[in-house]
C-alpha cells in the first residue's frame, strides 16, 4: 500500500482505564509520539475520575464516562461503538509503545496480510512471557496490545459479550476469527511495555473468573464432540495450577459452581466452531506454545 493511500486510513486508538492517572499519562504520551499520524484517541474512564479525566483532555481525547467500574470488556465494546477509525488499536492504560514506529509497523503487517484481522506485538514488563522470535500466525493475544480490522466487530467476531470479565475474551474473538478464514498474528519487532499495576485486578477475583470464562469458551463454542474431555481437563489443569499452586481452591470452586449456573446462557448463545477450526487452533498452539494471558 503507498503512503497516501495508508495516510488515509483512520486508526482510533482506544484506552479503558481504572483509576490508574499515572500509567495513563505515559501510555497516552506514548500514543501521542507515535509516527503515524491519522488517529484518534479514545478513552473510557472506567470509572469517572477526575484527574485521569484532565489527563486525557490534555492529549485531546475523546472522552467516555461510565459511573462506576462496568468491568474491561464491556467498557471496551462502548469505546469501540463510539470510535470512527477503519482499524482500531486497543492499549491498556499501563502500558505503552515502544518506540515511535510501532503503530506504523503492526499497521503494514495488516496491510502486507490480507487475510490477517489482528496483529499483536511482544511485551516488555515484569510478568510477560519470552517473547516471540519471528512475525507469526498465533493462536492467541492480548487484548489490550492489539491493532484490529473494524470488520472483526462489525462482521466477522461481533463484540465480547458482557458476561465476559478480562479473562477468556481473547480466547472468543481468536475461535470466530479463524473460523470465519481468518487469522491472528505477532509483530516479533514491534514492542510495548506492560506495567501490569495490581490497581482493579483483585487476585482471587481473577482466579475465578479465568476458570469460569475458559469453561465457558467450551460450551459456547467449541464442537460437541470436544466439550465434555475439554472440561474433565479444564477441572484437573485447573485444580492444579489454581487451587494447589496458587492456593486458592476457593477460587476454583467458586469459579465452577459460576460456569454451572452460567449453563442456561450458554447453551442460548452457543455457536460452534468446527473440528477443522478446533484443530487448526490446536495445531498453532502446540507450535507458539503457551501465550500470555491464554
Amino acid at each position: 500500500m503507498n503512503q497516501a493511500t495508508q495516510s488515509e486510513i483512520l486508526i482510533s486508538i482506544v484506552v479503558v482505564t481504572h483509576e490508574r492517572p499515572q500509567y495513563l499519562a505515559e501510555c497516552l504520551n506514548s500514543c501521542q509520539r507515535q509516527s503515524y499520524r491519522n488517529r484518534e484517541i479514545v478513552v473510557v474512564l472506567n470509572p469517572t475520575q477526575i484527574e485521569s479525566e484532565m489527563i486525557a483532555l490534555k492529549h485531546g481525547a475523546k472522552i467516555l464516562r461510565t459511573h462506576r467500574n462496568i468491568g474491561f470488556f464491556p467498557a471496551l465494546n462502548i469505546a469501540i461503538a463510539s470510535s470512527s477509525g477503519s482499524r482500531i488499536m486497543v492499549i491498556d492504560d499501563d502500558a505503552a509503545f515502544e518506540g515511535n514506529d510501532i503503530l506504523t509497523r503492526l499497521n503494514h503487517v495488516l496491510d502486507e496480510h490480507a487475510q490477517c484481522v489482528v496483529v499483536t506485538c511482544n511485551l516488555h514488563g515484569p510478568c510477560e512471557s519470552e517473547p516471540y522470535r519471528e512475525t507469526r500466525e498465533v493462536h492467541g493475544f492480548k487484548t489490550g496490545f492489539g491493532l484490529f480490522r473494524r470488520e472483526v466487530f462489525s462482521d466477522i467476531a461481533g463484540y465480547v459479550p458482557d458476561k465476559f470479565f478480562r479473562e477468556g475474551g481473547e480466547s472468543y474473538l481468536t475461535n470466530y476469527i479463524y473460523e470465519h478464514g481468518h487469522s491472528v498474528m505477532v509483530v516479533h519487532d514491534a514492542w510495548m511495555f506492560h506495567a501490569q499495576t495490581p490497581i482493579g485486578r483483585d487476585r482471587r477475583l481473577m482466579n475465578h473468573y479465568s476458570i469460569r470464562n475458559h469453561a465457558l469458551i467450551a460450551l459456547l463454542q467449541e464442537p460437541l464432540v470436544v466439550i465434555l474431555p475439554s472440561l474433565a481437563m479444564k477441572v484437573a489443569s485447573t485444580f492444579t495450577r489454581i487451587a494447589i499452586q496458587r492456593r486458592d481452591p476457593l477460587s476454583w470452586i467458586t469459579g465452577w459452581s459460576s460456569l454451572l449456573l452460567n449453563i442456561p446462557w450458554a447453551i442460548r448463545m452457543r455457536k460452534p466452531i468446527s473440528l477443522r477450526t478446533f484443530l487448526r487452533l490446536r495445531k498453532l498452539r502446540a507450535e507458539t506454545g503457551r501465550h500470555p494471558g491464554q
